[in-house]
């Protein structure tokens, strides 16, 4: 684990979650819909020990862009005795080095917390979670579960630090 102090200047990018093969590669679970977080030659931390990307494999593609699973080899683990230890373990990133966004694209991490609003301005509750789904991603909003698409998010505001979201019958409380 990340020590606390050092928790707002890390990421979590990926959950270890094997080893394969017998020079120390490990499989990895992204926990990120930024791939390129893995490329070679970036940075990683576990458990506050930083290692360096040497090769990369994807593997068990779900879709046309989204892969289920990331096969690492990092710089001074060679042997599957080296790795087996990290599994289980959560694989962070440099919080600085956040990927170049798009418009109307969000960090996860930059969601959690802010209140959110219906489109009448009533309070709903803070964003506690995001749900990774199949077909969309699902906000969480103390009991509320939103889908994360724009006939519900109607917006995000970084700036005002809140989200207006658009309820529909059977989504509000009783």
């Amino acid at each position: 684990m990340i020590s606390t102090e050092k928790e707002e200047k890390y990421v979590a990018i990926g959950k270890i979650v094997g080893t394969f093969g017998l020079k120390g590669a490990i499989k990895v679970s992204p926990m990120t819909d930024f791939p390129e977080r893995f490329e070679v030659g970036n940075r990683i931390f576990i458990e506050d020990k930083e290692y360096k990307i040497v090769r990369v494999a994807w593997h068990n593609k779900e879709s046309k862009k989204k892969y289920t699973q990331v096969r690492l080899w990092l710089d001074g683990i060679h042997r599957v005795e080296e790795a087996q230890p990290l599994v289980g373990k959560t694989i962070f990133a440099l919080a600085e080095d956040k990927p170049e966004l798009e418009e109307n694209e969000y960090l996860f991490q930059d969601l959690i917390g802010l209140p959110v609003f219906d489109e009448e301005g009533k309070y709903l509750g803070e964003l506690k979670n995001i749900i990774h789904a199949p077909a969309q991603d699902i906000f969480c909003v103390d009991d509320l579960m939103i889908p994360a698409v724009k006939n519900f998010i109607k917006k995000i505001d970084l700036k005002e630090k809140k989200i207006i979201v658009r309820l529909i019958p059977g989504m509000e409380r009783s």
